[in-house]
């Protein structure tokens, strides 16, 4: 297996952090049984997966649209990595939240939470330089695994408890914002033309 899949999928899997998501799928599930919450987290990832499966295919061309050069889209990915990073381990929010019903709430887990910019830059970036077959079987695996992690939010609340399943999302978050800043660093040394 190469070593390039296996650092995206980390990759993704960190910046989807499912463990963020978790206390947001148990609230918009709440006093609903567990086929209900099953069906839930499965929609929210199809959701994401749609989302990743539109940026990985077109990513590029609408790059192309607005002629952004590949450093500067990285740099303004980094950036955006950077502050949600920051976020998960700052625990703020630069976003007003809502009080969201079910439907709603799905949604917002599947995108922006799950599918946000930080993995649309992702993808973007990832399908430029390892091309469209590993960045979507790396993006799936990452998502498999997120799907997974919320399948199982019951048991892994209860088992390790809410503080811990916050203490991962930050820790998430750190390495969030050091790859944000190897993103930025990078883009320094990339020809404008790349």
């Amino acid at each position: 297996m190469p070593t390039e899949y296996i650092s995206a999928v980390i990759l993704l899997f960190v910046i989807m952090d499912p463990f963020g998501s978790i206390p947001y799928l148990m609230k918009a599930t709440q006093g609903f049984r567990k086929p209900r919450r099953a069906a839930g987290a499965n929609r929210a990832t199809l959701i994401a997966g749609g989302v990743i499966l539109v940026f990985a295919i077109f990513g590029a061309y609408i790059l192309s649209i607005f002629s952004i050069d590949a450093a500067s889209f990285r740099i303004a990915g980094g950036l955006v990595l950077a502050i949600l990073g920051l976020q998960l381990v700052l625990g703020i929010s630069l976003t007003h939240e809502k009080k969201k019903d079910y439907d709603t709430a799905i949604i917002v887990i599947g995108t922006p939470m799950i599918t946000g910019p930080g993995v649309i830059t992702t993808i973007i970036l990832l399908e430029g330089s390892m091309g469209l077959v590993m960045t979507l079987a790396a993006a799936f695996t990452a998502l498999f695994l997120t799907w997974l992690t919320l399948r199982l939010s019951v048991s892994i609340q209860k088992t390790v408890g809410s503080q811990l399943v916050e203490i991962i999302s930050r820790i998430f978050g750190i390495l969030l914002v050091a790859m944000a800043i190897s993103f930025i660093r990078a883009a320094i040394f990339l020809p404008v033309a790349a």
